[in-house]
């Protein structure tokens, strides 16, 4: 199975949604 995909994906997306808030932050 690719839960394992799935979990990484999501660790992913979190990762770049706290970038996000750190760059609109630095603005």
């Amino acid at each position: 199975d690719n839960s394992e995909l799935i979990r990484l994906r999501n660790e992913i997306s979190k990762f770049r949604l706290a970038q996000e808030r750190v760059q609109q932050e630095m603005r």
